[in-house]
């Protein structure tokens, strides 16, 4: 089980790094957002169902899942039935993890990357984080989410997986 504080510790001590934002159609759960920053030399890494925002009035909650290898940073196709997160994988967002900092709610880092920009912070929250766009001038009120694929798009990328799939998923486990 991975324990809030330790998260939250290792982000602090890490310094910074990469961040990346993989959306996610995942058979069994559905669309989700795979947020995962670098931490040493693994991935932390969130589910986010509605996906992050760079409007602060929008709290996301982010569930912990477990960490990743950092090969998953660039990680973008099929992850084959039977295994963990099977469905289809597209990169949504990647960039720059900097400047961690801790205040009274939780932590605070920048990212910088082609979507999300500025100031964020993942505040603990009854077991789980809140993923937090903080107001900067960056900050966007009023901003949807837009997805990659649709549902359908990710369901005929993952039936024509079946066929081309060759790699072995467990190069990417953590």
């Amino acid at each position: 089980m991975i324990r809030a504080t330790d998260v939250l510790k290792e982000i602090l001590e890490s310094g910074g790094g990469v961040f990346v934002v993989q959306e996610h159609y995942a058979l069994k759960a559905g669309l989700h957002y795979d947020f995962r920053l670098s931490i040493g030399s693994k991935l932390k890494s969130w589910a986010i169902r509605k996906g992050p925002s760079m409007d602060p009035s929008q709290k996301r909650l982010a569930i912990p899942t477990p960490d990743h290898d950092m090969r998953w940073k660039d990680f973008e196709g099929a992850i084959a039935e039977g295994e963990y997160g099977a469905g289809f994988v597209s990169l949504w967002d990647k960039g720059q993890l900097e400047g961690l900092s801790e205040d009274e709610t939780g932590y605070k880092f920048s990212l910088k990357g082609k979507i999300l920009k500025g100031q964020f912070k993942l505040q603990k929250f009854s077991g789980n984080y809140l993923l937090i766009k903080m107001k900067d001038a960056d900050a966007s009120e009023g901003w949807q989410l837009e997805p990659k694929l649709t549902k359908a798009e990710a369901n005929k990328k993952f039936e024509a997986s079946k066929v081309k799939f060759k790699g072995d998923i467990s190069d990417y486990k953590a």
